[in-house]
């Protein structure tokens, strides 16, 4: 067993079902498992760590590992002196930065090409509830919303609490 990248996961001698686990998610030769991180891999559908921890396990036998992560810079806020934010929140489906400056947060969607800002007067500590990207009528697109009392949600855009207004599709149905 050399040292390569060359050919199919089915030489890693991985269990059959995590072989189609990474097939049905487009990963079929041991290069493209390699290009990956483990953070990359999480986000898969049906793999989980019992699958990523046979795949590193692998992968070390033949002296090869996944990528390591690339970390992004901090974004910068709009206030004035445009400072870098803080890390307040990373989670599977989003991180959220808070200006140390402004309080203003960032939500940035890891599954679309999404990032909202909200406002000063919503403190990071609203986050810490239980939120949900959903679907709000009165913003017309994809927010963040804090479960209130009573199964209200509250949309973090423009406030609006509702029960009906909100669901957790787009308005296209995907």
């Amino acid at each position: 067993m050399g040292n390569t990248t060359e050919g199919d996961l089915s030489e890693l001698g991985l269990p059959l079902m995590y072989q189609k686990r990474l097939n049905r998610n487009g990963i079929t030769t041991i290069k493209e498992l390699c290009e990956k991180s483990e953070r990359d891999l999480y986000f898969l559908r049906n793999v989980g760590h019992k699958c990523i921890e046979a795949v590193k396990e692998a992968l070390a036998a033949r002296g090869l590992s996944i990528s390591s992560p690339t970390v992004a810079p901090a974004p910068t806020c709009i206030c004035p002196g445009r400072p870098e934010m803080e890390l307040v929140a990373d989670t599977r489906r989003g991180t959220i930065y808070e200006c140390a400056t402004c309080s203003r947060l960032l939500y940035q969607s890891k599954v679309e090409p999404v990032q909202t800002w909200y406002r000063p007067e919503i403190t990071f500590g609203d986050l810490r509830l239980e939120v949900s990207q959903r679907h709000c009528s009165a913003c017309d697109g994809l927010q963040l919303h804090v479960r209130v009392e009573g199964g209200l949600w509250r949309c973090l855009a423009c406030s609006l609490v509702g029960r009906g207004d909100f669901s957790q599709k787009s308005p296209t149905g995907s």
